[in-house]
């Protein structure tokens, strides 16, 4: 097992002049099939997803063997399936949250041991802009989180 974690204050440096501080606190934990990241906001969790990489084009590709039209385009993120273990299954933003985190680790080979099987942990908050401040872009939420996990290693 492999252990490492961070924490920063999301609002630094991204423009916004709120006192209320918003930390964000990084746990990733690498077992021997699977990786446990957990993203909390001010230590809330509320929001569990399972995430699954394989490949769907060979999975079709097999399935149709004779037909002659058998033009897949290479779509990346459809190669990972997503499972709501926990939460709001109705909010379409945190999987692409957790998708992303999952090709960050896939495709950056942070100690990821041959498994392509994620936990990710999160809240739901993260991705409120109202909850943390007016200012700042889901995108720059989004990249300053993936930033800090590939700094984590």
């Amino acid at each position: 097992m492999f252990y490492t974690e961070t924490q920063f204050n999301l609002i630094d440096n991204i423009g916004s002049n709120s006192d209320n501080p918003q930390i964000v606190h990084i746990l990733s934990q690498h077992f021997s099939n699977r990786v446990l990241v957990q993203l909390r906001l001010n230590g809330e969790l509320d929001t569990t997803y399972s995430v699954t990489c394989q490949d769907v084009t060979k999975v079709l590709l097999s399935e149709d063997n004779n037909s002659m039209e058998n033009e897949y385009t290479n779509d990346h993120m459809s190669n990972y399936q997503i499972d709501t273990l926990f939460g709001d299954s109705n909010n379409m933003q945190l999987p692409i949250m957790a998708a992303q985190i999952s090709e960050l680790y896939i495709k950056n080979k942070l100690k990821v041991s041959g498994s392509e099987s994620f936990i990710i942990m999160l809240s739901s908050k993260l991705l409120n802009r109202e909850k943390i401040t007016d200012n700042i872009s889901l995108f720059d939420i989004l990249l300053k989180i993936l930033t800090n996990i590939k700094n984590m290693y």
